[in-house]
Parts: C-alpha cells; sequence; structure tokens
C-alpha cells in the first residue's frame, strides 16, 4: 500500500494589475441551471457580478453559455479589453484554447457550437485575452453565485448575498483552501 499523496494547496490568484479576471461557473440541479460570473481586478475587489437562470441541455453547456455570458459582458458592456478568463470546467476551458483565433474553420466551429464563434469573435476585440483552469476550491466564490435561485447582478461587494461575501473576502485576504 502506497502512502496518500499530501494534500494540494490552493488559492484564488489575481491578475496582474493591467487586467481584470473573470471567473465563471455552471450549476445544474434538478434540470436548473444556474450561471455565475465575476469580475475582479489585481487587486481583488469584485468589479462586477452576475447570476443567471436558464436552460440547456447539458453540463458543458451551462459552463460554456456561463463563460460566453462573462465574456461579453465584461467586454461589451464594461469595455475591459485585458481579461483573463478562468472556469472550473477544463472541457470548455480546453475548448475555448483550442478554438481561439481559428479562423479558418469558423463555419465548422459555429456548427460545433455557435457560442465557440462568438467568444473567439470577442476575444480578437481584445488587447490581451487568456483562458486558464482553476481548480473547484479556487472557484468556490463564483460557485456559490451559481448556485443562486434568482437572477440578479451586483455591482459592488456590498450588494452581493450574506455567503458570498464572506467568501469573496476570503479571496481578498489570500486564504488557501486544501484539496485532497
Amino acid at each position: 500500500m502506497s502512502p496518500s499523496s499530501p494534500p494540494t494547496i490552493v488559492v484564488w490568484v489575481p491578475p496582474p494589475c493591467d487586467h481584470v479576471k473573470v471567473n465563471v461557473n455552471a450549476s445544474w440541479s434538478n434540470e436548473k441551471v444556474g450561471l455565475g460570473f465575476l469580475i475582479k481586478d489585481y487587486i481583488g475587489t469584485i468589479v462586477y457580478a452576475e447570476t443567471i437562470r436558464t436552460l440547456t441541455h447539458s453540463v458543458p453547456e451551462a459552463e460554456l453559455m456561463a463563460a460566453w455570458c462573462a465574456l461579453t459582458t465584461t467586454v461589451y458592456h464594461l469595455d475591459f479589453t485585458r481579461v483573463w478568463l478562468e472556469g472550473d470546467s477544463l472541457t470548455v476551458v480546453d475548448w475555448i484554447s483550442k478554438h481561439l483565433w481559428d479562423f479558418e474553420h469558423t463555419d465548422v466551429l459555429s456548427s460545433f457550437h455557435p457560442l465557440l464563434a462568438d467568444i473567439n469573435l470577442c476575444a480578437t476585440s481584445l488587447d490581451l485575452f487568456q483562458v486558464s483552469h482553476a481548480l473547484r476550491e479556487a472557484n468556490q466564490l463564483v460557485d456559490s453565485l451559481a448556485g443562486r435561485p434568482t437572477d440578479g447582478s451586483f455591482s459592488s461587494p456590498c450588494s452581493l448575498p450574506c455567503t458570498t461575501s464572506l467568501l469573496a473576502m476570503a479571496d481578498l485576504a489570500g486564504v488557501s483552501y486544501f484539496r485532497f
């Protein structure tokens, strides 16, 4: 019998000072889907957050829809141009990474999933765009938003629900989580 491996320490990592970081997540329960996204600056201050109730056909589609909603809001409504998109769905992060800047196969991309084509188009309007995978423990804050029972937008940390505010303070303080 081999000894168990030590736990991994997980912490939310802030973006560089001239970027915003957009964390996304979807929650799927009893055929009800909640999308959540959260935009933070380099200090870790919440710039904007939103929850959306919707219908989708699968968990990956819900995660992709959360990424699309987050990116289009960040770029087209809030006018940020240096964006780091992060989610805990490795499948969706891989889809976006694989098809980013792929203009030769736009028709194929649109038929695979129109949201991927739109994310690609949106990313081209940015000065800088990166996408990365986050372990679930580092994405707890946006997970709490995605699981909310109602739609809503939050433009300040003070307007967040109590549980979400506590997680936001933990992220801001650099609290570490353990992954076993």
